[in-house]
């Protein structure tokens, strides 16, 4: 039955998906606050009323801005420690 052939696709999918998280988990991902989840990106609008990025923005986490050694090339040490990875699918 088609239900059937659904659920089995389901668990291969979740197994999938497992396996997936568990090769990246040992791979450091940068830590630039555009890929943060408190990152809010600010925009500009020309005199058309077209928003674009004006790639500036700020942290609503609540650090100040000395704790968070803000640096245009952070490693993977200079982040500040509120830093959690966007999540954008599950």
């Amino acid at each position: 039955m088609l239900s059937e052939q659904i659920a089995e696709l389901e668990l291969e999918n979740k197994e999938l998906k497992e396996k997936l998280k568990q090769v990246n988990e040992g791979i450091p991902k940068p830590k630039k606050c555009e890929k943060c989840k408190y990152y809010i990106q600010h925009y500009g609008r020309d005199i058309n009323g077209v928003y674009f990025k004006i790639y500036i923005g700020h942290c609503v986490c609540g650090v100040p801005v000395k704790q968070r050694k803000g640096k245009k090339e952070p490693t993977l040490d200079d982040t500040c420690s509120c830093f959690e990875s966007r999540k954008w699918l599950e």
